[in-house]
């Protein structure tokens, strides 16, 4: 390299040191993008355990629901009621 002219030896370093950020940019944004896709993950693990959690209580309100339907709708019924249709309507 000593043997090039000044501006061929400045011109091939101020290439070398370009590719050489352009690397370490493409490694930054690498390790950006898998940190983001891992924490992406962890988030998606964490909502389908929190639904998981959830799940029996809300089957459960989904149920006592249903089961107020059926009976009020069954006491309106003995009465003569219209609204008991619908309330079995609901339950279906």
């Amino acid at each position: 390299m000593q043997e090039m002219a000044p501006a061929k030896r400045y011109t091939l370093a101020a290439t070398l040191i370009e590719l050489q950020n352009a690397r370490v940019l493409d490694d930054l944004a690498e390790m950006f993008i898998k940190r983001l896709m891992r924490i992406h993950r962890r988030g998606r693990e964490a909502l389908a355990l929190d639904r998981l959690k959830h799940q029996e209580r809300t089957d459960g309100l989904i149920n006592t629901l249903r089961e107020v339907l059926v009976r009020l709708g069954n006491g309106r019924q003995r009465r003569g009621s219209s609204t008991g249709n619908r309330q079995r309507a609901c339950t279906r």
